[in-house]
């Protein structure tokens, strides 16, 4: 079992011990990113521990094994979409969503951000992707889907990126607040400005 945050807990077996006040997260093994190991989805994990209120409307683009939709879901947001371009990536996120009973919550959607219904705006968008570069192609679209006021997380940056990512995103009106680094890897979080 991995501890991410203060409540936070991934495993990939049902049943662990954990205490009244955690938050378990089980992911199945699959060739899908995200089983909680990586340091990109750990602190994405964490970002999304202190950013999600309840009731909100999140997007987690790139979803996919859904760990990051799961726990936005488990946090109390009010819908999730776990987007993904992976046919086997959304497979995964299916099965684990239903694994961790959040289908009410949590809905699958195969396709890039922008074949998102534009008039559905998001609180908080999180995007965990393999490289800047990917993150650099999406930050645009996911900016026009989120709300004054909203936040978005953005991971998979190498350490040496960030100043450019943080220009890119006040280019769209995403003023940086926070970082993390782990192992040489930056997850940045922002919010949208009107």
């Amino acid at each position: 079992m991995i501890q991410v945050g203060s409540r936070l807990r991934v495993s990939s077996y049902s049943g662990p011990a954990v205490s009244a006040d955690d938050i378990l997260i089980l992911v199945r093994p699959s060739p899908a990113f995200g089983d909680g190991h990586h340091p990109t989805t750990q602190m994405c994990l964490e970002m999304v521990e202190c950013e999600i209120r309840r009731g909100e409307r999140v997007l987690d683009l790139g979803t996919g094994t859904g760990i990051l939709a799961i726990a936005a879901a488990k946090l109390g947001a009010e819908k999730v979409i776990a987007a993904d371009i992976d046919w086997q990536a959304c497979e995964a996120a299916l099965a684990n969503i239903h694994w961790n009973r959040v289908e009410k919550t949590v809905h699958v959607f195969q396709g890039s951000v922008e074949a998102l219904h534009p008039d559905r705006p998001f609180d908080v968008a999180v995007t965990n992707l393999y490289n800047a570069h990917q993150v650099k192609a999406v930050i645009p679209a996911i900016a026009r889907r989120i709300v004054i006021g909203g936040r978005i997380i953005c991971s998979g940056i190498w350490r040496h990126r960030a100043e450019e990512m943080v220009r890119l995103l006040a280019d769209q009106r995403l003023a940086y607040r926070n970082q993390m680094v782990l192992e040489n890897l930056i997850t940045i979080s922002a919010v949208k400005e009107a």
